[in-house]
């Protein structure tokens, strides 16, 4: 099957769809792979979601892949990204399992582990055993002016983990404003770089209530965060969550709302 896309198609300007073939292209015995990389370059007129996704067998059958471990692939872009291994038994696209990831502008490997895998309805590890599909989930966050792009390539379920160690990243510091908050607040850092991040609020037990992509420039950033509805306990956690940096947690004291 080939990749394809889905998305709103008054809500995005797809400026170029490309999907190639590596004829020199390596094929190892123990890899699964999904024939084909893609290329999608787009702009959205508002905030909106696109999707590039390929289906695991050609009538959609679920694929049992429970002798796989992982998923790789080569990518560069300037894109956040969630990676959805959908199943068969799991109804809901909202509720299928997920990682996200940056993408940066230089083509890297990257490999997800299905032990990595969550999602935000169940809390047993991804099974393998009913695959339907790959999805590329790409947000585009809202008031963002630039394209964005994704190239993809190489693409294959593994049968080994990765057991790369993480990178060692100097802390940086971010500052709330106003702290106590009603619920509103502007989370200030500098970065480093041009990226996309996403702003994460949790209460104490780690429960996400809150969570936003948003594009940091190079220097100095002020981003503004709504938490919806009530706030129903004291204290909350926000975090800035980025590929190449890391930032300190800020402790978030609930005022009145």
């Amino acid at each position: 099957t080939r990749w394809s896309t889905d998305y709103k198609r008054e809500d995005v300007i797809m400026n170029s769809w490309t999907v190639k073939n590596n004829a020199n292209r390596n094929y190892p015995n123990n890899e699964l792979q999904l024939m084909r990389g893609f290329a999608i370059n787009f702009t959205a007129l508002r905030r909106s979601d696109v999707s590039v996704y390929k289906l695991a067998t050609v009538d959609g059958s679920p694929l049992n892949l429970n002798n796989f471990k992982a998923i790789k692939f080569k990518a560069k872009g300037n894109v956040t990204l969630q990676v959805r291994i959908t199943k068969k038994s799991v109804q809901n696209f909202i509720h299928q399992y997920t990682k996200e990831i940056t993408v940066g502008e230089d083509m890297q490997d990257y490999i997800i582990n299905f032990a990595e895998l969550t999602s935000i309805a169940y809390r047993n590890a991804f099974d393998a055993s009913d695959v339907t599909s790959v999805v590329f989930l790409i947000k585009y966050p809202e008031y963002y002016k630039k394209a964005l792009y994704l190239e993809v390539d190489d693409v294959a379920f593994v049968q080994t983990r990765s057991q790369q160690a993480p990178p060692v990243i100097v802390t940086a510091p971010v500052v709330a404003q106003p702290n106590p908050f009603n619920g509103a607040c502007v989370a200030e850092f500098n970065s480093n770089t041009e990226e996309m991040v996403t702003i994460r609020v949790t209460d104490m037990n780690g429960v996400v209530i809150h969570q936003q992509l948003a594009p940091a420039y190079r220097g100095r950033n002020a981003i503004r965060v709504q938490v919806p509805g009530k706030l129903n306990s004291s204290m909350y956690k926000l975090n800035v969550v980025s590929p190449t940096q890391q930032f300190q947690t800020v402790t978030l004291v609930a005022g009145n709302k």
